[in-house]
């Protein structure tokens, strides 16, 4: 029997929070706008978590959760894992890489997803103390040999986590475009990005270098040599998010005694970037198919999905009954076309 897309209801009080929020009217420092593609959202808790992916699991990581929110070649099966299928074409444009390199990336990216898991550390409801909590970015996960594609199903602990309308998670999430990452070379960088996400609207972070290098999984002679990890991943990391993102990113490191202890970062669509789009387009933005009532691409109203807004904004996630099926990786995706 064919497994059949749960979808999501429409959660009926958006448009309620939206109206009862106060919009500001000053733009956000990343703007959504200026990027086309699908959004890529996590929650605030999985952005600052330690991932313990490489480059290739993280391409498959980010393609994979940008197919959530429109289900595109991605549905909900009857055990609250997200299933998705990706294909090689679009592997390869959303990540610029040609030939062998494409079919490469995304083997060695499903072996990764073998061994790597999300670590983050999360509030315990019964004791109130904090709790490290470490999840499988997957259940199972395949590459097919001869038809270049991947199929994965997120593990249903991290279902709260990558969805927008589910509440579990707590304190917010953050969300950004598949293709502006999908430019990006380093891991760091791509970390980085998301970090940034989680502030778009302020343009600056300020954490603890301690912190950085658990969340960037720094090389254990960068943690213990500033000058080093200023110079072979901070300088690099930035510069690459110049060319790539077009941010102006900068950043300035203070001091507790001799030691180096906190870094903030201000960073800000780079404004010749802007300019230059505004002056090609010269359209309204790109309108794409979105959850009725969501207006989060609305560069007026994005301020109210920030994580410090998401309190007023709690939403309910309804399911529809899924018939019985059998295994998903029996009859994956056969009558859903993969884009």
């Amino acid at each position: 029997m064919q497994t059949k897309a749960k979808k999501f209801e429409q959660p009926q009080n958006i448009q309620k929070t939206v109206d009862l929020v106060v919009r500001s009217k000053r733009p956000a420092a990343m703007s959504l706008d200026l990027w086309q593609g699908d959004n890529v959202i996590m929650s605030n808790a999985l952005v600052t978590s330690i991932h313990r992916l490489d480059m290739n699991g993280k391409r498959v990581v980010g393609l994979a959760l940008s197919k959530i929110e429109q289900q595109k070649s991605a549905y909900l099966n009857e055990t609250g894992e997200w299933c998705v299928e990706l294909s090689s074409a679009n592997f390869a444009e959303t990540f610029q890489l040609e030939g062998s390199d494409v079919y490469l990336s995304m083997q060695r990216g499903v072996n990764e997803l073998m061994h790597a898991h999300a670590t983050m550390t999360t509030l315990d409801k019964e004791t109130k103390r904090q709790k490290v909590v470490k999840m499988n970015w997957t259940s199972w996960s395949a590459y097919v040999e001869g038809q270049g594609k991947i199929k994965l199903a997120f593990s249903q602990h991290l279902t709260p986590h990558i969805t927008r309308f589910v509440q579990e998670s707590g304190g917010g999430y953050s969300l950004y475009k598949i293709t502006q990452a999908g430019r990006l070379r380093s891991v760091y960088a791509w970390r980085l990005l998301e970090m940034f996400s989680s502030f778009r609207d302020t343009g600056w972070m300020s954490i603890d270098i301690d912190e950085l290098h658990e969340r960037l999984e720094t090389a254990p002679s960068m943690r213990t040599n500033f000058g080093q990890f200023k110079l072979y991943c901070l300088n690099v990391v930035v510069q690459e998010l110049r060319e790539k993102c077009h941010l102006d990113v900068k950043f300035e490191a203070t001091k507790e005694g001799r030691r180096y202890t906190k870094i903030k970062f201000s960073f800000r669509d780079d404004p010749e970037f802007v300019a230059s789009i505004k002056m090609v387009e010269n359209l309204p933005t790109e309108k794409t198919k979105t959850v009725a009532g969501d207006t989060s691409n609305d560069a007026n109203t994005q301020s109210i999905w920030h994580a410090s807004n998401l309190k007023n904004n709690q939403t309910s996630q309804k399911l529809e009954e899924n018939e019985n099926s059998n295994d998903p990786a029996d009859s994956f995706f056969d009558d859903i076309p993969v884009d």
